[in-house]
């Protein structure tokens, strides 16, 4: 079976307006690590270029990214807990209900709006991370995952999700 992704997003937010972007980590996640922590962040740093969103080191980004991936079935963390993200911004969110599940394998990406600190897009796809495979198979789930869940960004809100 192929990857499967689903999306949702703040009708409200104005996705033009993002420029730049932050990498942020959710305390009491699974964080991958090393070249695994790597390989992530490059698969989808190149997608987010072609979206025409540049990486900066500052807090001052129009966007704090963040993902976290379940190596058993697990719960996402997210504004629904408000978690505590590393640059010390309690963040909220404005985005309707969805499945807050993640299974074995995927590996969800969230966008927050800073000037707002509301979540405002959240992508999750399946059959993405296994720790298991050899390092040149998982880049490829990697690179493939970030290409299919960053296709619906940013959102066309009369198209649906």
């Amino acid at each position: 079976m192929s990857q499967q992704v689903r999306f949702n997003f703040d009708e409200s937010a104005d996705f033009m307006k993002f420029k730049t972007y932050k990498w942020v980590t959710i305390e009491g996640v699974v964080q991958a690590e090393g070249l695994s922590k790597e390989q992530i962040e490059a698969a989808f740093d190149s997608e987010l270029a072609k979206k025409g969103l540049a990486k900066v080191d500052n807090d001052n980004a129009d966007l704090f990214v963040a993902y976290q991936f379940a190596i058993h079935n697990q719960k996402l963390n997210s504004f629904a807990t408000n978690v505590q993200y590393t640059v010390g911004l309690p963040l909220g969110g404005t985005m309707p209900e969805e499945d807050s599940s993640i299974h074995q394998g995927e590996l969800a990406l969230d966008m927050y709006a800073t000037s707002k600190r509301t979540r405002v897009w959240r992508g999750v796809a399946t059959k993405t991370v296994d720790l298991d495979t050899k390092p040149n198979t998982r880049q490829k789930h990697l690179t493939k995952a970030a290409k299919k869940l960053l296709e619906h960004y940013p959102p066309i809100a009369t198209a649906g999700h």
